[in-house]
């Protein structure tokens, strides 16, 4: 029993380090021009592409590397490549959003998973976002909607 646990616990460990939060000026796949790419940084637009397993194991990580987030108006959490997603990383996700909301920060999700969305809805992550059109599973529709939010006046912060 005690090497079926200890096993257990080794292959969520190795989850945990195989999932990656990485920031993408100009995400993979998309083409963008020179201009385009500098008009995206300039406007402080970030993709970020969440790769591997959510869950209670590695979201500590990502909520630490999510709440640095600083200088940007808008975050695009890209979650099409996350293999696994658990009420504890549904959550950790909520809490990552809330943050940035709260710090003035719009956050778009893009590319959920339909098992995944079923696991944010029950959790209530997705009444986190600023509104409920926030969620796109094309990424150029969801830069074009980025765009049209760093054309608004900045929110204050409401911490």
């Amino acid at each position: 029993e005690l090497g079926i646990l200890g096993a257990g616990f080794l292959a969520l460990r190795k989850l945990a380090l195989g999932s990656l939060a990485e920031s993408e000026i100009v995400p993979d796949g998309l083409e963008v021009s020179p201009a385009a790419e500098a008009s995206l940084l300039s406007h402080h637009i970030v993709a970020y592409r969440i790769d591997g397993a959510l869950f209670f194991g590695a979201a500590q990580r990502f909520l630490r590397e999510f709440t640095a987030i600083a200088d940007i108006r808008v975050a695009i959490l890209r979650l099409g490549d996350v293999r696994l997603l658990d009420a504890s990383g549904a959550s950790a996700l909520s809490e990552i959003t809330e943050d940035l909301e709260g710090r003035g920060i719009t956050v778009l999700l893009q590319g959920v998973r339909p098992e995944h969305l079923r696991v944010l809805e029950s959790i209530g992550a997705l009444d986190r976002l600023a509104h409920e059109n926030h969620l796109f599973t094309d990424l150029e529709a969801a830069i074009e909607h980025a765009k049209s939010h760093v054309g608004r006046p900045h929110p204050v912060s409401l911490n």
